[in-house]
């Protein structure tokens, strides 16, 4: 059966103004909260580093004695020899910083932001509070962050005159520049929209989590912080990197700033470079609103799948009613997402029973109902 993908809802409404409306849900759930989340951010900072003599600050120690390491590592172990045509003007250490500038957000947003709705189960266990601001919060709070670096290296930069141009280097900053303002506001959103997928499926699967963890450590040495991503021998690796989007970032960042070249402009591929991002950022927006996608062929179809989430958010909610008192606090996530996954999998099971055409139509987004119900 020819499957496509709808929104559950209004069925004279043409795809993408469905979509549209799924987009501006976020805004409409975080009406009224614009002062919460501006205080929680500023507040997960000093959660973070409660305890800490200088608090907050060591969330710009860190990545400033981690730039150190590298340039230490990459400049003076490896007696800071070029590599490739495109370093005769550049210093090592400023292209490794326009490179990490932007990871230093990614890294903590995909790392801090898969953990926010188990870090914060208070505001779901006890509190009236949209789930979907949490993550807009702990992604608010590493922007933050990003904005000071950013600064900081911007004004070095500044001050030592490490603008490159074709005649030499310069004090004075460029029209090239302003796309800061574009890479940066991009990347926010397409991290931030990662979370709304990465952040429920760690709060159900502790070892998704863990996985997450792990990949982190590695995506620095195949992301081109350090190395030229353009510069790669082998035209295979040299492909793939075009589809990992911390490169797109680092790559982009770089443009702005020492390489005077506008987005769609690079040594390597740029028309295929912006097009494969664009779809990148097109499946992650998608994917972080799977909960209100169904998949359908008809009007009674997207119906099934709105009765089907509504039963089982009804059900979900008396039972937790019921025994929310008997669960520990630190337990009530997992306990909460037993009873939904349960739910979810006699709904599924009924309706392989009984409605075997609607349940081959929906497939995948049935399990999703877990997400859409957290």
């Amino acid at each position: 059966m020819e499957q496509q993908i709808m929104i559950t809802g209004d069925d004279s409404k043409g795809f993408f103004a469905r979509i549209w409306d799924c987009i501006a849900q976020i805004p409409r759930e975080h009406r009224g909260f614009g002062k919460q989340i501006f205080m929680l951010a500023k507040n997960d900072l000093i959660k973070t580093y409660k305890g800490a003599i200088i608090g907050p600050f060591w969330a710009i120690m860190k990545p400033l004695f981690q730039l150190f390491v590298y340039w230490f590592a990459f400049t003076i172990g490896m007696n800071g020899e070029p590599r490739g045509p495109i370093y005769d003007k550049i210093p090592y250490f400023v292209f490794v910083m326009a490179g990490f500038l932007p990871w230093c957000f990614m890294s903590d947003c995909v790392s801090r932001g898969s953990k926010c709705i188990r870090d914060n189960r208070q505001f779901v266990n006890k509190i009236s509070f949209p789930v979907s601001a949490i993550t807009t919060y702990t992604t608010l709070s590493k922007f933050y962050i990003h904005i000071f670096l950013f600064v900081a290296a911007y004004v070095y930069m500044l001050i030592a005159g490490m603008f490159p141009t074709d005649k030499g280097w310069t004090f004075t900053p460029n029209v090239y520049h302003l796309q800061i303002l574009g890479y940066a506001a991009a990347m926010f959103v397409f991290y931030w929209a990662l979370t709304w997928s990465l952040a429920p499926m760690s709060a159900f699967s502790k070892d998704f989590e863990s996985f997450i963890a792990t990949i982190m450590s590695g995506l620095f040495w195949v992301s081109g912080v350090c190395f030229d991503s353009y510069n790669i021998n082998n035209t295979i690796i040299k492909k793939m990197l075009l589809f990992n989007p911390m490169t797109y970032f680092c790559n982009g960042y770089r443009k702005a700033l020492i390489y005077n070249q506008w987005y769609f402009e690079g040594y390597y591929r740029p028309e295929y470079e912006n097009l494969i991002f664009a779809i990148e950022f097109a499946l992650v927006l998608i994917l972080g609103m799977c909960p209100t996608l169904g998949v359908t062929t008809s009007a009674i179809n997207g119906l099934g799948m709105g009765l089907a989430t509504t039963f089982v958010i009804l059900l979900s909610n008396v039972i937790i009613s019921i025994i929310k008192n008997l669960i520990p606090d630190n337990v009530h996530i997992p306990a909460y997402i037993v009873v939904i996954a349960s739910l979810v999998t006699i709904l599924q099971q009924l309706m392989a029973a009984y409605l075997p055409a609607l349940n081959e139509s929906l497939g995948l987004f049935i399990p999703l109902i877990v997400v859409n119900c957290i």
